[in-house]
């Protein structure tokens, strides 16, 4: 029983971001960690797939989700490429610089390919967040 419980604390969600905007298309693959955040990470993938506008708002591409879960284990600090859970915004967030955060955000996981065109992402972009099987 415990070699399971291990191996589900390891367990990581693939997903895949697709950015639409005016003058370009593009992927992006994730990777959600249970162990960060259990209950977050749950919640949020069980609801995939995702769609919405990107809000660009203090160095983090935001996207509004419906899922509500209190903060869970908040960072300090992020590193480029880093995804967050917002609960006071309902946003699921990606990092688009190293910094220091604000507020409480959960550390859900990471952008594992794709980190270049993080910089191309615009306001108002389109964003579909699926599950990716491999």
């Amino acid at each position: 029983m415990r070699k399971k419980a291990l191996r589900e604390g390891l367990e990581k969600h693939s997903i895949r971001l697709t950015v639409i905007g005016k003058k370009h298309k593009y992927e992006l693959g994730g990777e959600l960690y249970r162990q960060k955040c259990p209950e977050t990470v749950k919640k949020i993938y069980d609801v995939l797939p995702i769609t919405g506008r990107v809000i660009l708002y203090r160095g983090f591409a935001l996207v509004e989700i419906d899922v509500a879960v209190g903060p869970e284990k908040p960072a300090k600090f992020v590193r480029e490429g880093e995804i967050l859970y917002w609960p006071l915004k309902k946003s699921l967030c990606i990092s688009l610089r190293d910094m220091d955060v604000f507020g409480s955000m959960s550390p859900l996981g990471r952008i594992t390919e794709g980190c270049g065109n993080l910089r191309l992402i615009e306001n108002f972009d389109y964003v579909r967040i699926e599950r990716a099987f491999a």
